[in-house]
């Protein structure tokens, strides 16, 4: 073979091995970076210590600023902090505070200071490592900036009544109110650390802004704005633009969300009470076109989501008592939510809980009184926990693709594709009140363990169960009533045993039923609330080859005797899809 032609083979060779290990590097950076663990987000805290034995003092009386200490200047009614340490503010102060002490801390004490600016900015810390806040106790403060911007501050987007290039720390015991006249309350361009103190902040756009990211340990957060609560909103760094919440009071009165990340947001403790939207008053019905929910601030600006907490990749919550009014969703994920603990009291104009991608619940106790619907993902699987809902629709709805609510607007109706869609319970206690389908799945559904009640609807659109798949059971104890128009059944490959009785009279609202075997002893026992044509009972002890008596108000209904997985009785109003007991009379 020629030299040249040998040549030219191996060089093909070699780029061909160059190009294929170029490609694998590429798909597994690609494989890393598209998978996203919900994992609890652990910070490193800063330290809260506050000492002011070597403060400086700045005393504003009459229009006087005087400066005991070092670090400061006064001039024209105007303070500049140029280096680290500690210094407490007291007076009225009425220009701007500017803090410029590169990669230095600075602690601003508020001594009982009211700190304003018609012009701009209250306080800016144009230069700084972390600027810490704070006050003495039982002292009142105040902090507020300038309807409108006439300072000068070059090419820096200043917005709020305390801004800093740098980090923030909120620490302290005492009080301070921050009015956010222009746009936000507090906004830090890099972190922002809520360690103690009481904030109450009102603010025309956003109260509380951290944009790598917002953590809170401790302290009180009253905030009422007429945009996002808390927002965290790096966009440009997956690892940032995160909120973590382990403890703290946290209030919230918002037009738009309450807690908003740009990617993810843990939750581990704290206390919340939350209304976004003007409440869950404010449900879809409200508009003309249901779901296209829009709010108006105080500024004339469209808000298009008024969720309690929102993430674009993971909401993780392990701890926390939870009191949400939201006219949107309660809790909302572009991607997943986890919930590992928790105590919820839920209100909301649209779903309680959603979840575009997948929504795992493995303890907590969750109470919806109010919803559209009550629990919505692609993926559903319940492990553990005490589950009570309320839905105008369906209680549990799994269904495949977007909630259009993540970007455009709330998508009251929850417009998923019809084709794919996985609910599993493994345990826990449930109990849905359903005007639509109770446990609903575009796909399959899965019962492993738990106690599931449904009082699903009394029109004969929907039905207490609704599956377009497999509906298997395998344990746990399952009891729906409802209509009978489109009755469905769990399938024959279950390996336990269910009963459905269709009525021939409809039993009223508040009509006990009752199971009993051939000995007179109770298998179960349940009372719906609403009345019901229809009722599927799943149980362990339901035993193949043996008969059970049903009764409605005391009055026997039906004798069955148990001779496949799925045994019927009464004349079929549905589609009866999954069983093929039959019917029986």
């Amino acid at each position: 073979m020629p030299r040249k032609k040998l040549f030219a083979i191996i060089g093909a060779v070699i780029l061909l091995a160059i190009g294929i290990l170029i490609a694998c590097i590429i798909f597994q950076n690609n494989s890393n970076t598209s998978s996203d663990d919900v994992s609890e987000i652990n910070i490193e805290y800063l330290s809260d210590t506050l000492d002011l034995s070597n403060a400086t003092y700045i005393t504003s009386e009459n229009g006087e600023i005087s400066i005991n200490g070092s670090g400061a200047v006064a001039k024209n009614g105007s303070v500049t902090i140029s280096n680290k340490g500690v210094y407490v503010l007291k007076g009225d102060f009425t220009e701007l505070i500017t803090v410029n002490a590169e990669k230095s801390d600075v602690y601003l004490v508020l001594d009982g200071a009211n700190i304003s600016n018609d012009n701009g900015a209250a306080i800016y810390a144009t230069k700084v490592a972390t600027l810490y806040l704070a006050a003495t106790e039982n002292t009142t403060n105040t902090i507020s900036d300038g309807t409108n911007y006439s300072e000068n501050y070059g090419t820096e987007d200043v917005d709020a009544a305390v801004y800093s290039k740098g980090n923030i720390a909120l620490i302290g015991n005492g009080e301070i109110t921050i009015n956010g006249n222009h746009y936000h309350g507090i906004h830090s361009k890099d972190y922002l650390q809520v360690l103690g103190g009481t904030f109450n902040i009102t603010a025309s756009r956003n109260g509380l802004m951290g944009k790598d990211y917002v953590a809170i340990k401790d302290g009180t957060l009253n905030i009422t704005c007429d945009n996002d609560g808390i927002k965290s909103n790096n966009d440009s760094d997956t690892k940032l633009g995160y909120i973590a919440i382990d403890g703290g009071n946290i209030t919230i009165n918002s037009v738009g969300d309450a807690i908003q990340a740009e990617t993810r947001v843990s939750i581990t403790g704290g206390n919340f009470n939350i209304t976004t939207g003007g409440g869950a008053k404010n449900t879809s019905t409200n508009y003309s076109q249901w779901g296209n929910w829009r709010g108006t601030n105080a500024n004339s600006e469209s808000n298009t989501s008024a969720k309690g907490v929102k993430a674009e990749k993971y909401v993780l919550i392990s701890g926390g008592t939870f009191t949400l009014s939201t006219s949107d969703d309660a809790l909302h994920s572009n991607t997943n939510i986890v919930i590992d603990g928790g105590t919820f009291s839920i209100k909301s104009g649209d779903d309680g809980i959603h979840a575009n991608t997948s929504l795992t619940i493995n303890g907590g106790t969750i109470d919806i009184a109010q919803s559209y619907e009550g629990i919505e993902s692609a993926e559903i699987t319940i492990n553990a926990g005490t589950i009570n809902i309320v839905a105008s629709d369906d209680g549990f709805n799994a269904a495949g693709g977007n909630d259009s609510s993540s970007t455009n607007g709330r998508q009251g109706q929850g417009f998923f594709s019809s084709s794919t869609g996985t609910l599993t319970i493994n345990g826990g206690t449930i109990n849905v009140n359903a005007g639509g389908d109770g446990l609903d799945s575009n796909g399959a559904m899965y019962i492993t363990g738990g106690y599931i009640a449904v009082d699903g609807p009394t029109n004969n659109g929907n039905g207490a169960l609704d599956h377009d798949g497999t509906f298997e059971i395998s344990g746990g104890t399952l009891i729906a009533a409802g209509s009978s128009g489109m009755l469905e059944l769990p399938s024959t490959t279950s390996t336990q045993n269910s009963i459905c009785i269709i009525f021939s009279s409809t039993p009223s609202a508040g009509t006990e039923f009752v199971l009993k075997d051939t000995s007179g002893n109770t298998i179960l026992t349940y009372t719906p609330s609403k009345q019901y044509a229809s009722i599927v009972i799943s149980s362990p002890n339901i035993k193949t080859g043996e008969s059970y008596t049903a009764y409605t108000g005391g009055a026997e209904v039906a004798t069955v005797t148990i001779n496949s997985t799925v045994t019927s009785y009464g004349t079929n109003g549905g589609m009866n899809r999954g069983g093929n007991g039959g019917m029986r009379r």
